[in-house]
């Protein structure tokens, strides 16, 4: 699996679909035969590619903010990663993994040959290692060798300057997540308190790493997301123990107000196991003062005040641990009184979370929406499908389509339609005029309503005078 080539694409969407096609052109295999000339047999069907490639596009979580599309070429394969989760309920057929029965048959001195053959031929492998290594020194209530191995490979971390560009910031997250993984799963059922210190110490390290690593495509960060959630679920563990080992409140907010890179965002609003309904309500009176005297400080006109808006996302935070309506709109009007449609949208989104549609029934009735129609749409129909009014949701779906055709104003309809429906929303597709549509749309959703036949005849090839097709978010 040895890299070979490699390509960014950056631009309008067509022109990266487009220059990926010509990058698996240039770099599949092309194999020959002769009949009465010379026959290439390309390793991939560009064709299939191509509607790979949109699927990708038009499918990816877009929320994600920084990562990538990821084509990859083997020798023997192609692979194409899209950002993002499986829709519904999809998964994955793994096939099983057969390490552990294999490892189980080596007898203990196979595994020392073993362990022999590997050290020091790569210093991760190393690091694993040593930790299982020193897991195992010592009865099982003693941790101090792990404890010292653990810290040791931290501390090596922070001191180390080599700065991680783009291709290696996977594998720098990689480390990252090993050794996070190993204070879980190694130190923590011997000694939950010692484990809680170094997933702090752990997430201490984000200042350093951020400074040092580029992180596009957001994977270092993800594992000190996952730092903070380990740190959440040890400390709960660690206070079941022993109440008053730390001072809870006061730690949590302390990771709240330093968090530069953003990966403590969540840490009040996944606190609700750590801290108490009370605990929760206190540090939102507290967000609440810092917020009123933020307010009430002079500034020069048209300045942002910092202060105030992170007060504000304070007591949202605990409004979305405690599922708080009332408070979470107590946040955004202490600054907003007339919140604009980005907050409305957020206001929104978090009454169908709760399940409270009268809330969201009355932040979609404000005027402010006017200007952002598209958002509003969107909003709407989830609330009409959370409110089970389907007959009015296809109406103003198709609605929608028929105002404006594109691939989405016609994705929601179509997933919506019943079979009966479907051959006669493909045709309203198949009858649409260029003179509205332009070609490549027309195509994306001949493609989307399952009409590649008539949709083929408009594929552009990666040598093509024609636009590829345009897909969009």
């Amino acid at each position: 699996d040895q890299q070979t080539d490699a390509m960014d694409f950056t631009g309008p969407l067509d022109q990266q679909i487009s220059g990926a096609l010509s990058f698996v052109e240039k770099n599949q295999r092309v194999a020959a035969r002769k009949l009465l000339g010379r026959e290439d047999i390309p390793q991939y069907s560009l064709t299939a590619i191509f509607e790979a490639l949109v699927n990708a596009v038009a499918h990816r979580d877009y929320d994600i903010y920084g990562a990538h599309i990821r084509l990859h070429m083997f020798a023997d394969r192609l692979g194409l990663c899209s950002p993002g989760a499986l829709v519904n309920t999809m998964e994955v057929d793994v096939p099983p993994m057969t390490l552990e029965n294999r490892a189980a048959r080596l007898t203990k001195p196979d595994l020392i040959r073993l362990l022999r053959a590997v050290y020091g031929r790569e210093s991760q492998v190393d690091d694993v290692i040593d930790r299982y290594l020193a897991a195992g020194c010592g009865p099982s209530n003693e941790a101090f060798a792990l404890i010292e191995t653990l810290t040791a490979q931290l501390q090596q971390i922070a001191e180390e300057d080599e700065f991680y560009g783009y291709r290696g910031s996977y594998g720098f997250s990689e480390r990252l997540s090993s050794l996070l993984s190993a204070i879980d799963n190694l130190l923590r059922p011997q000694d939950a308190h010692a484990a809680l210190r170094l997933t702090e110490a752990f997430i201490a390290l984000a200042d350093e790493a951020f400074q040092r690593v580029d992180d596009s495509d957001g994977y270092v960060g993800g594992v000190f997301r996952d730092a903070t959630r380990q740190w959440l679920a040890i400390a709960v563990d660690v206070r079941q123990q022993k109440p008053d080992a730390e001072n809870w409140l006061q730690k949590v907010r302390s990771f709240f107000d330093n968090n530069e890179y953003g990966v403590l965002d969540d840490i009040i609003a996944n606190g609700a196991p750590l801290l108490s309904e009370s605990e929760l309500r206190l540090l939102a009176a507290d967000f609440e003062a810092d917020a009123k005297a933020a307010l009430a400080t002079p500034r020069e006109p048209g300045r942002y005040n910092v202060e105030a808006a992170h007060a504000c996302i304070g007591i949202s935070s605990v409004a979305e641990a405690l599922q708080d309506m009332a408070l979470y709109e107590q946040a955004t009007l202490l600054t907003s009184p007339e919140p604009n449609s980005l907050q409305l949208a957020r206001l929104v989104e978090f009454a169908l979370t709760l399940g409270d549609l009268d809330r969201a029934a009355h932040w979609l009735e404000q005027l402010q929406w006017q200007g952002d129609q598209n958002r509003y749409r969107s909003l709407r129909h989830r609330w009409l499908k959370r409110n089970g009014d389907t007959d009015q949701l296809k109406a103003e779906l198709q609605q929608d389509f028929t105002e404006k055709p594109h691939s989405y104003t016609l994705e929601p309809l179509w997933r919506m339609a019943s079979d009966q429906e479907q051959p006669q929303l493909r045709r309203q597709v198949e009858n649409l005029s260029t003179d509205i549509v332009a070609p490549d749309e027309w195509v994306a959703m001949l493609l989307l309503a399952g009409s590649p036949e008539r949709a083929e005849y408009y594929w552009p090839t990666p040598t093509d005078s024609r636009r590829c097709i345009t897909v969009p978010c």
